[in-house]
């Protein structure tokens, strides 16, 4: 796991490095700053100029300088890495899971995705700055100290040695074992939280209306609460473990003093020297103790990132071959499709046949749950299928890459997302290198473009979460307009005008079916009626289609 959460890293490693080093000199100039400084204090007593003191002096002030700096440095060094490393995690995270949807994904509620893509690779944030970077710094300080004390004698650099072992090994060892079930629980509360909130917010009016906000809070409080109470056990074993080491400090510097005094009375170590033993001591204690943070850090980051991995490893439902072929043109053919959503579930489709040469307009109809949703997912590649064939311009849908085939063929569904930016944003997810000329010109052909020349900002016109903003009918017609946008070989139009009354429906689809004169369109509706002039009337049902006169 830890291996696998460093390669994450990449070239950014080199920032890790670097904060190592920096933290590294902080610490150790930290310990010869007291050492030196101390050592300058006993020796100024026993001189009556300070020109002797010219060198003990000098490295006081180096040793000070060297650790204020190093300590900028860190500092700046290690945000900035870690945040370039998270955006790098984040980045390829948010990769990983998109080729998910939405076959893999429908099972998971949207809250824990989006607590996975954001907390938990904040979490992953605090290995690089606080579970990587102080162990190698403490370990350096730890050999620098040991060694300065074990130069004066070396039953001082012993005492230190296992003094710091107790403090980098064993109370992190014992903090871990006891914090470990909590740190655990604190990410798998706080993502129940978040997922609880986010479906339920997304819905908060008719909640409101319905009187059950009640209910709500009932389930987010106990879920708060339980969150509380494990961040509460992870702050007590916290403050057990200041404690502790503030003890061992404590106990150290004593020991180290009373060791120093014996010494001296012996004439094995000079007196001048009897402060810098208790003074590095407690110092080293200092610098070595946030090993033991970072072993509470790590319990936590563990977790977070089981729970990244564990949705980023799945298998996309849909792959690109090794071998892509680009289809031409747009006629559509699918032969015996067989389409069950899992293999102990009926089939949704049944050897489904169907022939659209390229320009064809067909419309397909069919009850509620008779799989025309279905065919469009499959074509736009959202669900694989296994059993027949899928043909686009004469190539089996296996066959080309994903990203061609929703180059080739744009889905407009009932349910489709818009963003909350401005119009023209939305509709440049489609080109983004289309001009205002171009966009005002889908704009019209959807019937939109009177809107826009009444909004304040015009394109620029934020149109609120999922188009809030707009009328249902307005939001329709902006995501028929960003459709037509991508200027697809195949449009495929899913109850894409169900919010429109019939006049206005038929206009539309007139407006639609002009723009793309040549070209091949499926509309899928539960209108039995015929709104405009088709090449073919298609029903499905019971897994079947059937053609009806157009």
């Amino acid at each position: 796991m830890i291996a696998r959460i460093l390669r994450l890293v990449g070239p950014e490693r080199r920032w890790l490095v670097l904060a190592a080093v920096l933290a590294a000199a902080t610490s150790a100039s930290g310990v010869a700053l007291v050492g030196s400084a101390s050592a300058l204090i006993s020796r100024s007593e026993l001189v009556t100029t300070t020109a002797t003191l010219g060198v003990a002096i000098t490295f006081v002030r180096l040793f000070a300088a060297v650790r204020a700096t190093a300590r900028y440095g860190e500092r700046y060094v290690g945000h900035l890495g870690t945040f370039r490393i998270t955006t790098r995690v984040r980045t390829w995270v948010f990769d990983s899971i998109a080729p998910l949807g939405p076959a893999v994904l429908d099972d998971r509620r949207r809250g824990d995705v989006l607590s996975r893509l954001a907390d938990d690779v904040d979490e992953l944030q605090d290995f690089y700055l606080r579970v990587a970077v102080p162990p190698l710094a403490a370990g350096a300080t730890a050999a620098l100290a040991v060694v300065a004390l074990g130069v004066l004698h070396w039953s001082a650099g012993l005492l230190l040695a296992l003094t710091l072992a107790v403090v980098g090994l064993l109370v992190p060892l014992l903090a871990r074992r006891a914090g470990r079930t909590a740190a655990s629980r604190v990410i798998t509360d706080r993502a129940a939280v978040r997922a609880e909130l986010a479906e339920h917010l997304a819905g908060i009016d008719e909640l409101c209306v319905a009187g059950a906000t009640e209910d709500l809070m009932e389930r987010v409080a106990a879920l708060d609460q339980r969150l509380v109470d494990d961040q509460t056990r992870l702050d007590d074993v916290r403050g057990a473990v200041t404690a502790t080491i503030g003890l061992i400090g404590m106990t150290a510097a004593a020991a180290a003093l009373v060791l120093g005094a014996s010494l001296v009375e012996r004439g094995r170590l000079d007196g001048v020297a009897l402060a810098v033993l208790p003074l590095v001591a407690l110092t080293a204690v200092e610098a070595v103790a946030p090993v033991t943070l970072a072993a509470e850090h790590l319990g936590r980051t563990r977790s977070a990132a089981s729970r990244v991995f564990a949705i980023t490893d799945q298998t996309p439902a849909v792959e690109d071959p090794q071998r892509p072929v680009r289809p031409s043109g747009g006629s559509l053919t699918i032969r015996d499709l067989t389409f069950r959503y899992s293999t102990t579930d009926p089939a949704v489709l049944d050897g489904v046949d169907l022939e659209l040469p390229a320009g064809t307009v067909a419309v397909l109809t069919g009850p509620s749950g008779s799989g025309k949703s279905t065919i469009a997912d499959l074509l736009v590649r959202f669900r694989e299928y296994r059993d027949g064939s899928i043909r686009l311009g004469g190539v089996e849908l296996h066959d080309m890459a994903v990203g061609v085939t929703r180059e080739r063929v744009a889905l407009v569904a009932q349910h489709d997302h818009l963003f909350d930016t401005t119009v023209r944003d939305n509709l440049l997810l489609a080109d983004p290198d289309a001009s205002d000329g171009r966009l005002l010109e889908v704009l019209e052909a959807a019937g939109l473009t009177e809107l826009v020349r009444t909004l304040p900002n015009g394109l620029g016109e934020r149109v609120g979460e999922d188009g809030r903003r707009l009328s249902g009918g307005e939001r329709q017609r902006l995501l028929v307009a960003r459709a037509l946008l991508r200027d697809a070989d195949v449009l495929v139009l899913d109850e894409a005008t169900a919010h429109l009354d019939p006049p206005s429906e038929r206009e539309l689809l007139e407006r639609v079916l002009a723009e793309r004169a040549g070209r091949t369109t499926l509309i899928i509706t539960h209108h039995r009626e015929q709104l405009v002039p088709v090449d073919a009337v298609l029903t499905l049902q019971d897994g079947r289609i059937t053609t009806a006169p157009s």
